[in-house]
């Protein structure tokens, strides 16, 4: 399995945990907000997207590794 796609779920969900967390949370302390931005909220997009572009980048990955018997490709002939 690539190291990608375990590493995306989980920070695609926790991402999106922490996105919905500081939406639905009413408490806008001090603690919470950096000048007036909620902290919960950008950082779970953060990871959201990390997470979600390393899911794409397994996806869009081969499926079987290169055998080290097969030449590598020739680029150009």
């Amino acid at each position: 399995m690539d190291i990608r796609v375990p590493v995306g779920a989980i920070f695609a969900i926790y991402g999106l945990l922490l996105t919905i967390y500081g939406f639905s949370s009413g408490d806008l302390e001090p603690r919470h907000m950096i000048g007036s931005l909620n902290v919960n909220i950008w950082d779970g997009l953060g990871m959201l997207v990390f997470g979600v572009v390393m899911l794409v980048l397994a996806r869009r990955s081969p499926t079987r590794p290169r055998s080290t018997a097969e030449p590598p490709p020739r680029v150009g002939h």
